[in-house]
């Protein structure tokens, strides 16, 4: 503020002068600009965490007069308000908010973080769970003293903490759009993000000293990471690719470029542990490969009521235990030479190997054998080396699926090739005779290479493509 003019009387620019007036007001602005600029200030270091961002998309609820909300509602609008904070480069995000794994669980109502907020809330009386509704309660509106808010109103003290920061705000406001205006197309690119940034994550955690030496005698040239191919006029079904064992989405991106040339929207999926390191795939189960299908399928189904799953080798057998599931929206499966039984005999071996090998690390002494060093067909995109626990994975997916043949529902075309090097051509036959949907067919490739729709030997892409577009499918049996 400028000083008085020296001729000026101090008296006359006391506030309750003329002059005194306009300058107190002044003062009074300046006051408050430089405490909200300190505030924010102060504030830019708060690590930014779910439990912030749920806060802040209830008190908006609130503060809009709603006394209750769809569970499904609230979880989704946290989630879109975790994505558009992963977009504010002047936030700090907490892992809750920053990695997939942590987060992604939400639409499915699997969220530990979420669960536990949700509970912390209950406890405290500030909303009551009524069949899949939330209604909120009286007690959000109340004002508490210092010395009890924090026991009282948790939700009040999160919001609190992160109201002065406009980047949550922005994150909170596009959070909330998505779901009352929502674009289904720009929902599956938002979940398709998170499948970018899994792969981003696993590719930097094990780019460690320890997988330098296998990394080195790697020949994997092609990139990993999945794939979105959304034409400018999609027609259904929609198409999941599921790419196979040791491989990456890379593996069949060539198919998925020509189904999208024909109007198909496409989604490659990456499989967890595939597409970075053999020391990635060492660390990850059956269980999380299939969790990477249905996270894909789910994707697709955020704009496509028709979603067909196409898998090879042993993405074949996660499509088909996808449909086991009967999720609503899959159309078809269709599963490449998929494996029952395996060419290599050293598999049966490999529960023996494993075995030795959680006993070893029990003990605290090296591994009897960490890798399998093997020959694949595209060494550019498959590991060469090939963990003995991934093997031992890849069995136990093999029994699940078997078990679960007779629960699939919907159409089924598996194609094999009659002198696969890799998989029993047994194997189309044994699944064949385990389905019990009556829409299935069995089509014989004359070939001596395992990656029939990659190379699209004998016209694999062909049959397949025809499947996918066949309105009221007449399947052909055996053949």
């Amino acid at each position: 503020l400028a000083a008085p003019l020296p001729e000026t009387p101090a008296d006359f620019l006391r506030p309750g002068t003329r002059l005194g007036r306009p300058w107190a007001r002044r003062r009074r602005r300046l006051a408050l600009r430089l405490r909200d600029r300190y505030m924010e200030a102060m504030y830019q270091a708060v690590t930014v965490n779910l439990c912030h961002l749920a806060s802040r998309v209830i008190a908006r609820w609130v503060e809009e007069g709603r006394a209750e909300v769809e569970g499904q509602t609230l979880r989704r609008a946290v989630y879109r308000a975790v994505k558009a904070a992963q977009a504010e480069p002047a936030l700090h995000l907490h892992e809750s908010v920053d990695h997939p794994d942590e987060y992604a669980g939400l639409l499915a109502g699997r969220c530990e973080g979420f669960e536990e907020f949700i509970a912390t809330a209950e406890a405290a009386e500030l909303l009551r769970a009524e069949g899949d509704r939330f209604r909120f309660s009286d007690k959000l509106w109340e004002e508490f003293g210092l010395d009890e808010i924090r026991l009282e109103n948790p939700v009040a003290v999160y919001a609190n903490e992160v109201a002065p920061l406009p980047g949550l705000r922005r994150a909170v406001d596009r959070g909330l759009a998505a779901v009352e205006r929502p674009d289904p197309l720009d929902w599956v690119r938002t979940r398709f993000d998170d499948e970018v940034r899994l792969y981003r994550y696993d590719l930097e955690a094990f780019g460690r000293p320890e997988s330098e030496e296998i990394a080195r005698t790697e020949g994997v040239k092609e990139p990993g990471e999945p794939y979105l191919l959304v034409p400018d006029r999609p027609r259904p079904p929609a198409v999941l690719l599921i790419h196979g064992f040791t491989a990456s989405p890379a593996e069949l991106r060539p198919f998925g470029e020509r189904l999208a040339a024909q109007g198909h929207p496409v989604l490659g999926v990456r499989l967890r542990g595939h597409g970075t390191s053999p020391w990635d795939l060492r660390e990850r189960s059956w269980e999380e490969w299939l969790a990477s299908v249905r996270r894909g399928f789910e994707a697709l189904r955020e704009a496509w009521d028709r979603v067909a799953a196409v898998g090879f080798s042993a993405g074949g057998l996660l499509a088909l235990l996808l449909a086991a599931d009967r999720p609503e929206g899959l159309d078809r499966v269709a599963a490449v030479a998929s494996p029952v039984r395996v060419r290599d005999r050293g598999m049966r071996l490999v529960p023996l190997v494993h075995g030795a090998n959680v006993v070893a690390h029990t003990l605290g002494v090296p591994d009897l054998m960490r890798f399998h060093r093997s020959s694949p067909e595209h060494p550019d995109i498959n590991y060469i080396h090939v963990p003995v626990r991934a093997l031992f994975e890849l069995g136990r997916l093999i029994d699940e699926a078997r078990s679960r043949l007779p629960d699939v529902d919907v159409p089924v075309l598996l194609i094999q090739g009659t002198e696969d090097p890799t998989v029993d051509p047994e194997s189309g036959e044994l699944l064949y005779q385990g389905l019990r949907v009556r829409d299935k067919a069995l089509v014989l490739i004359p070939s001596e290479r395992h990656g029939i729709l990659r190379e699209n030997i004998g016209g694999t892409q062909d049959r397949v493509l025809e499947f996918l577009e066949a309105g009221d499918w007449a399947p052909a049996g055996k053949g």
